[in-house]
């Protein structure tokens, strides 16, 4: 019976152990979920467009402001950004996205829509906090405000 309760107390103390680990991972979890809520809260409250993309030119992540510029919806994460129609015909995004990959030079210019409104495009390497490139952020701001026009 002796082995039974020196195993029984192993047991018992590997549980309380799992269970404080546990408890840790919990509350990282809700900073992370904390954290991913205000950068959302955040990315949607700005006037900035920001579409990322993987290395393959593939949608990770993009902010409803530039969602209707590219025409994208939730669905369109993990599709090519190269089958998708945008708001600038006079602009070859793809075309940038590979030089931006290529060279890791950022590109910065202003771009007409079609509807008339001037944006600053910029599009630039996605860098990890170990300084490795993981695809690109392309980012498109209203040049004016609130979306007015050159006249």
């Amino acid at each position: 019976m002796p082995d039974e309760e020196n195993s029984n107390e192993e047991l018992q103390s590997v549980n309380e152990e799992l269970y404080t680990v546990n408890t840790e991972y919990q509350q990282k979890v809700d900073e992370l979920t904390m954290m991913t809520n205000d950068l959302s809260n955040f990315l949607s409250s700005t006037m900035i467009g920001i579409l990322f993309v993987d290395g393959n030119l593939n949608i990770r992540k993009f902010t409803e402001y530039v969602g209707r510029e590219f025409q994208l919806m939730e669905h369109d994460i993990g599709r090519s950004i190269q089958i998708f129609a945008h708001s600038f015909p006079h602009e070859k995004i793809v075309e940038d996205a590979r030089s931006v990959l290529k060279t890791l030079t950022p590109i910065d210019r202003e771009v007409v829509a079609t509807n008339g409104q001037f944006y600053t495009l910029r599009i630039a390497p996605y860098r990890t906090t170990e300084n490795s490139i993981k695809g690109l952020v392309i980012t498109i701001i209203d040049s004016l405000g609130a979306g007015a026009k050159k006249e």
